[in-house]
């Protein structure tokens, strides 16, 4: 029988090198020079990208039909890019060009925006407020690249938990 650590070394091995793959083929570095929103636009497509490009490479994934790999993908997006923003962006680029006082005055930062259908919505100021806590809160926990990965498997695998 297989030993189940190895198991584990490797398939961990293979995510992160899937990892490496979608980082290279996106060049997530960004230039120091970063600012205003189109900027932070073409951030979030690139992050977007790359976890499009990460599940491509990760083992199993490959396995399953492509409309079954869009489902997993588009059930956990939200969670993949604010990992995925929390493993690759530097404080930096989270700083003044997406900072709420950058796209509205503090005053209008608590508004709800009531949506085409009725439905009540949190504004772009306020979801870009949640996106940046829940981000500098990654961050913090000091997570390893091997952590991410790993993060990143488990959420793609169980878009339903």
């Amino acid at each position: 029988m297989r030993n189940p650590q190895s198991f584990y070394s490797s398939y961990i091995t293979l995510l992160l090198r899937a990892d490496t793959i979608a980082r290279y083929q996106q060049s997530l570095g960004i230039p120091a020079n970063i600012a205003g929103l189109e900027s932070a636009s073409e951030l979030a497509a690139r992050l977007l990208v790359s976890i499009a490009e990460w599940a491509k490479n990760i083992p199993f994934f490959s396995e399953f039909t492509l409309p079954d790999q869009s489902i997993l993908l588009r059930s956990c997006w939200s969670e993949l890019f604010i990992l995925n923003a929390a493993q690759h962006c530097s404080p930096f680029h989270m700083a003044q060009p997406l900072t709420i006082s950058a796209l509205t005055p503090p005053a209008n930062t608590d508004l709800l925006a009531v949506n085409t259908n009725g439905s009540m919505a949190f504004d772009s100021a306020e979801n870009l407020r949640l996106f940046e806590e829940q981000v500098e809160k990654l961050k913090n926990l000091h997570i390893d690249s091997a952590e991410f990965c790993c993060l990143k498997a488990i959420i793609l695998f169980n878009p339903g938990a």
